[in-house]
């Protein structure tokens, strides 16, 4: 039964199990390249903004090396980079919504979600993206510099009167990876959401029960 729930079904056995079998390999797949990314932010990050002189400057080598081969690869790979986290803002919105200590506020589930929560974790994204190109100006400074992206988000806004501090001291990145951490020790713990743990039968009368 769980097998059945991984993929989609047909009236044909053998295409249901193909199906299944495929979308498993494809969510390994996706899991690898979401790992290496991750960690390759990580490391980006201890090395490039956590201590100043930058220990090595590391992505942003790997885009100009890219771009020296073929200009397209390094633009592709920091557009792939700068995306990823909005991927991962979006796995956010769906795995606990906007979380507020004690509680979430408009969690997104599969085949439950009501338009008005749609709405609330978009504008969630939306806020999100302004915060990604800060970042993402900040940890490539090298390579995107003297341009207009780094020329605002990574050079004026250093230099705001008040908040100019926590951008200079790393407050954010640090804050970051706080929740980083948090959030890896949560799941650890904690294992998959309930309603993940809840079988088919279930979902689909708690579905028509709502």
């Amino acid at each position: 039964m769980w097998l059945a729930g991984g993929g989609p079904g047909g009236e044909d056995p053998g295409y249901a199990w193909a199906m299944t079998v495929m979308t498993f390999y494809l969510k390994a797949l996706g899991g690898l390249v979401g790992a290496v990314l991750s960690v390759a932010w990580m490391v980006h990050v201890v090395l490039y903004m956590f201590v100043y002189p930058p220990i090595s400057p590391f992505l942003n080598s790997f885009f100009i090396t890219l771009d020296g081969v073929f200009p397209l690869f390094g633009t592709a790979a920091f557009a792939l980079f700068c995306f990823y986290l909005i991927a991962v803002t979006v796995k956010g919105c769906t795995k606990v919504g906007l979380f507020l200590l004690l509680f979430t506020v408009r969690p997104m589930r599969v085949g439950a979600t009501l338009m008005n929560d749609m709405l609330f974790n978009t504008a969630l994204v939306l806020l999100a993206t302004n915060a990604v190109i800060q970042f993402c100006a900040q940890a490539f400074a090298l390579y995107a510099n003297e341009t207009a992206i780094h020329d605002i988000w990574g050079d004026q806004i250093l230099h705001l009167m008040g908040i100019k501090y926590l951008y200079q001291l790393n407050v954010f990145v640090y804050c970051m990876f706080f929740f980083i951490a948090a959030t890896i020790l949560v799941l650890m713990i904690r294992g998959p959401a309930k309603w993940k743990r809840l079988s088919q039968e279930e979902r689909l009368a708690a579905a028509y029960a709502g």
